[in-house]
């Protein structure tokens, strides 16, 4: 059974979301390389296989060593590496646009952090993998169903 549920959107400053199916609840920061390992390792180790982690997808392409520093391709080797270490279950990668839609509802579910971009991120892709598995709780489906 799955209790936690983490999404990163990976990179120098790596944002991350982690739901938590057991208490119904979310949490989000953002952080360095080694505090984002600190973090995954830790929660790994506690839950294995109860945990799931998602992640942003990096595409390499012509031109992307000078937009990027490859910092989110470290990010996602290591926490691919921490998830097979202790036996969580590694989501398939979503692509930056997903954020888009998960972006509109995160002052609905009471997610949204200011100044807290790359959190605001990973928080995205959290309410868009959780409302694409029907695991959304009712009570925030409401929040986005409904205006205001």
């Amino acid at each position: 059974m799955t209790r936690a549920c983490i999404w990163l959107d990976p990179g120098g400053t790596t944002g991350i979301a982690t739901w938590d199916y057991d208490k119904v609840a979310f949490g989000s920061h953002q952080s360095d390389w080694q505090m984002t390992g600190t973090y995954i390792e830790k929660i790994a180790a506690w839950l294995g296989p109860e945990l799931e982690i998602g992640y942003e997808s990096y595409t390499i392409t012509p031109g992307s060593h000078v937009k990027h520093d490859g910092s989110a391709l470290l990010i996602i080797g290591m926490v691919r590496w921490l998830a097979y270490r202790h036996g969580a279950t590694l989501l398939q990668s979503q692509q930056p646009s997903a954020r888009k839609l998960g972006l509109l509802h995160l002052r609905k579910l009471g997610w949204y952090r200011a100044g807290t971009q790359h959190a605001n991120d990973a928080a995205a892709h959290a309410a868009v993998y959780l409302m694409k598995t029907n695991q959304l709780p009712a009570e925030l489906k409401e929040r986005i169903a409904h205006d205001g």
